[in-house]
């Protein structure tokens, strides 16, 4: 990923710069990388439809949406022992 996020501020779709609290880096994105999430998000959308969930029986869908509501909770603050 730092790879991508490395090359993305050359093509326009974010600026980067360095988190002084943590050891991390901060992307904002930008009008252009708004525009292109924008134009993504139903080609996409129509994928994930596609391929995904049209494999599913229609039965078993609450089942995974279950599933993706679990993955999608906060997780966990690990403890770190030392």
């Amino acid at each position: 990923m730092s790879h991508q996020l490395t090359r993305m501020p050359e093509r326009g779709p974010l600026v980067r710069g360095t988190d002084t609290t943590r050891s991390g880096v901060l992307v904002e994105t930008t009008g252009a990388g708004r525009a292109a999430i924008s134009a993504a998000r139903p080609v996409h959308a129509a994928a994930v439809r596609r391929h995904l969930l049209a494999k599913i029986p229609a039965k078993d869908r609450p089942r995974l949406l279950s599933a993706l509501e679990t993955l999608a909770e906060p997780a966990e603050p690990e403890v770190r022992k030392g």
